[in-house]
């Protein structure tokens, strides 16, 4: 019996990894990728000799692939702009391509790898220090610096700007990994609309769900989902985050905060004092959130990224809890940063998965990036992880093994389970230049 496999590329550059790839094409029980004729088998066999890449004819539709994983751009720069001229009409997944090309030097040397080729996170860094040999850089230590880090987890990178899907594409095949209904359960699952992955009101457009169906869909955006979405609104407008209908605006007790483009915000409100048309401070009152909820989200956001259905299993817990089927009463606490070095209007998560057996050390624990906002959480396995975690001392050695001591985080307690208002004091200042001073 025939393997399917995804087809297509992965590239590493100095500054980024990006995956074009299709799904369910044939593989022998030799490993031969079956071609057959057809228009899209047309498109790979130009696609892979695009980016040098040798596709070896073996039989009437049997092919294998050949390549060369270190080459520089400025090789293969003008069959990739021929290639994206004769097929991006019709291929609108090949934009996504042509961006990520777009900022890269002609002399620099990138690593291309087949897209079914699974590389962990040591070796991803392993190539990361190639390149930078290759391209004449300074080595910048990383691969030393996540060792201790390394040594228990791999890493898996997302951002809700690539394109990603996760999960059983074959609707028929589909199960949702919250509540557990197929199309052929009583009552059954429909899976008619996208499932972001991470909500799409935190700026994520493309990393996609396909095991989430359409209830569950509908009522985690009305509970967990509205509530971290509220908790991070005025993030959302002052850094101009796109979510599902645009840029939000701030209304409260006569006051609106409108995001109107090119770094200006504006304030209307017969609330506030102005002097010098700056605000003298703003007393925001915003919707009411569980901070619960808040964690419950996180946690959803780093499983529905998971791709391990093995490994999704042992977290039946973690899921009754987030669909509201197990109560806890407090949390291991999370680590808060509100930092200026980067400011990402699309959610960024990285999910870290133990790949031993180091019980010192959580199963899966997440950091997650939204404008300049970051979050380091664990993802509780099950009651007794969570109050294993829940003892600071356990706690502190799991902290103790990440390389991240020197960064200036903070406790937070998302422990209470009852609803509350947002409260806050915003003050500002006028900031001004050289020539105005």
């Amino acid at each position: 019996m025939n393997n399917t496999i995804d087809l297509g590329l992965q590239f590493i550059t100095l500054d980024n990894m990006f995956v074009f790839k299709t799904n369910d094409f044939e593989l022998d029980e030799e490993g031969t990728l079956l071609f057959y004729n057809s228009e899209e088998s047309k498109f790979f066999e130009d696609f892979f000799t695009t980016f040098s890449v040798n596709v070896l004819l073996e039989s009437d539709n049997a092919h294998r692939i050949q390549m060369e994983s270190y080459v520089k751009y400025s090789s293969f720069k003008k069959q990739l702009e021929s290639f994206l001229n004769q097929y991006k009409e019709k291929y609108k997944r090949l934009n996504a391509l042509e961006k990520a090309f777009k900022n890269i030097d002609d002399n620099e040397t990138i690593c291309i790898l087949p897209a079914w080729l699974n590389i962990d996170t040591d070796a991803y860094l392993a190539i990361r220090e190639e390149l930078y040999r290759f391209n004449g850089k300074e080595n910048n230590g990383l691969r030393a610096f996540l060792k201790t880090v390394t040594d228990n987890y791999n890493i898996s990178h997302y951002e809700g700007n690539n394109r990603i899907n996760i999960g059983e594409k074959d609707k028929k095949k589909r199960e949702c990994r919250w509540c557990h209904r197929t199309i052929k359960s009583k009552p059954c699952a429909t899976f008619n609309e996208d499932a972001h992955a991470i909500s799409e009101g935190l700026g994520n457009k493309n990393l996609i769900l396909f095991e989430e169906c359409d209830e569950c869909n509908h009522k985690f955006a009305a509970s967990i989902e509205t509530d971290i979405i509220n908790q991070l609104k005025l993030l959302n407008t002052f850094w101009g985050v796109i979510g599902k209908n645009g840029i939000p605006k701030i209304k409260f007790e006569g006051t609106i905060i409108e995001n109107k483009g090119n770094q200006k915000i504006e304030i209307n409100s017969n609330q506030i004092e102005f002097k010098d048309n700056v605000p003298v401070a703003v007393h925001y009152n915003g919707d009411s959130i569980v901070l619960q909820n808040i964690y419950k989200a996180l946690c959803k956001f780093a499983l529905g990224l998971v791709k391990d259905k093995e490994l999704l299993k042992l977290y039946k817990w973690t899921i009754d809890w987030i669909n509201g089927n197990e109560e806890v009463t407090k949390l291991p606490v999370v680590k808060e940063l509100f930092t200026y070095k980067f400011f990402p209007k699309y959610p960024v998560l990285q999910l870290y998965i133990r790949k031993n057996d180091n019980k010192n050390v959580p199963q899966m624990f997440a950091i997650f990036y939204h404008t300049n906002i970051v979050y380091l959480y664990i993802i509780p396995q099950n009651r007794a992880e969570l109050e294993k975690f829940n003892k600071e001392e356990n706690y502190n050695k799991f902290i103790e093994t990440l390389p991240y001591q020197d960064v200036n985080w903070k406790n937070v307690d998302l422990s209470d389970n009852t609803r509350r208002s947002i409260s806050m004091t915003l003050n500002f200042k006028k900031r001004y230049n050289k020539k105005q001073q």
